[in-house]
């Protein structure tokens, strides 16, 4: 896996574990920053097209279609959600005007709060709205 992200994406930061492909173990390590690198590469290559198709759509599909449907960026994001008790994610891109704007959240959480994430749902899409709303989107 790390030979394959570094073959997509350069060198990799010091400090970066790919412990599994699923993302599901507590030994990951990667940033915000990595991903939202890999994930613009990834698009620039002649299988992005088929890589976007492949994540949810905001509002419409997958673990997307109960998110953001009251807003204005509903059927315009396309991102991969992710959940293990005490973080949680949201990575993908916002489709405006013919481009994207790529974005990675990742967020951790008090564990002993019963492994729900409800707020940080919110917070992740309040903040997705953000970047989508940056001068220049």
């Amino acid at each position: 896996l790390e030979r394959q992200l570094e073959r997509l994406c350069g060198a990799l930061p010091s400090g970066v574990v790919l412990h599994d492909g699923s993302g599901l173990s507590p030994g990951n390590r990667i940033t915000p920053g990595l991903l939202v690198v890999a994930m613009a590469k990834a698009d620039a290559r002649p299988f992005g097209a088929a890589f976007r198709a492949a994540l949810p759509v905001a509002g419409e599909t997958g673990t997307l279609a109960d998110r953001f449907t009251q807003s204005p960026l509903r059927g315009r994001v396309r991102a991969k959600t992710g959940w293990i008790r005490g973080a949680s994610s949201l990575s993908g891109c916002i489709e405006a005007d013919g481009g994207r704007r790529w974005f990675s959240i990742l967020m951790n959480y008090d564990r002993d709060k019963g492994g729900l994430n409800k707020e940080l749902k919110q917070l992740q899409e309040q903040m997705v709205a953000a970047i989508a709303n940056l001068e220049g989107a």
